[in-house]
């Protein structure tokens, strides 16, 4: 797919779309041809400034070569793309060699792509415009553990340790999709306000 914004052209190696709006761009290297993951955070950060308005809808950018994936929030600096190390039975694996395969099937299926449109996509509006919030794999598990527990009643206590502005996605994607039955939801923090300004 190719997108040309004001006379230049990107071609990122794989776009997922949803009823036409690019939610997620991709770009793929081979470690084999000397190729490192961090060529391909390099042209997605120069896709992002060649056409801002191809990134616009997305909900994030990965990054991956033959043994790495490794996931972005839009315009995240190179340095806050990270592994995304959990993933459902389903999707895991221990071979080092599947890691690949293991976060992209456990991020690019349509029924976790829609559950993050949904309930885990946040915006916050600062001076120099909205930030869009979006979870890295520990908050988004985090959250699912939470509401599974909320949803079912049961009466146990779980704890995620994260720093204190990642309890902002947590607290809203909570809200979010539990039912309010009068049950009673406690997160601890260590600091307040509780503000939080990007993750990946």
């Amino acid at each position: 797919m190719r997108f040309r914004t004001n006379g230049k052209t990107i071609k990122p190696d794989i776009t997922l779309f949803l009823n036409g709006f690019p939610i997620v761009q991709g770009e793929l290297k081979s470690s084999a041809q000397g190729n490192q993951i961090g060529n391909a955070i390099r042209d997605l950060k120069s896709y992002e400034s060649t056409a801002p308005g191809a990134f616009e809808t997305g909900l994030f950018n990965f990054a991956a070569e033959t043994h790495q994936y490794h996931v972005g929030a839009v315009c995240a600096p190179s340095g806050e793309y990270q592994p995304w190390n959990r993933a459902p039975p389903e999707y895991t694996t221990d071979a080092d060699i599947e890691k690949f395969k293991q976060g992209a099937r456990a991020t690019l299926n349509p029924k976790t792509l829609l559950n993050i449109l949904e309930n885990y996509v946040f915006f916050e509006k600062t001076d120099g415009g909205l930030i869009k919030i979006t979870p890295r794999y520990m908050q988004y598990y985090a959250t699912q553990e939470l509401v599974d527990r909320v949803k079912s009643g049961e009466r146990t206590r779980g704890r995620h340790l994260a720093h204190s502005g990642q309890w902002e996605i947590i607290l809203n994607a909570v809200r979010s999709r539990s039912p309010s039955h009068g049950r009673l939801v406690p997160l601890t923090t260590d600091s307040h306000p509780c503000r939080y300004r990007r993750s990946s």
